[in-house]
């Protein structure tokens, strides 16, 4: 799915930084190093508790105006989409009501 996105955003001609790793490592520490984007694209555990802790990270991360999405949604209108039980569940607690487009959520700040 980012590859997707990668290539949108890049037409749009912004700066894009991939940050492979667990989320549990890699978020806490772009938070503790003081970075923040304006796009702040999370698709990592899909545990409730995982994707909770993902998104209130990626909060910290997202300069205001700027957008939290993911994926792994269930979308109600197509729902051949594989659902993560957590995904839904941790993205209505954290965020509240998301555009959610075939699975892929997002939300501007």
């Amino acid at each position: 799915m980012v590859d997707r996105w990668l290539g949108v955003w890049s037409q749009a001609d912004l700066a894009v930084a991939i940050r492979p790793g667990d989320s549990r490592i890699v978020l806490p520490k772009l938070v503790r190093a003081g970075l923040s984007y304006d796009i702040v694209y999370i698709d990592g555990d899909h545990t409730y508790e995982g994707c909770r802790s993902d998104l209130e990270y990626g909060l910290k991360l997202v300069n205001p105006g700027g957008i939290l999405c993911g994926d792994d949604m269930t979308d109600t209108a197509h729902p051949h989409v594989a659902r993560c039980p957590g995904v839904d569940p941790a993205v209505r607690d954290v965020l509240g009501d998301v555009l959610n487009q075939d699975g892929f959520f997002q939300v501007r700040l």
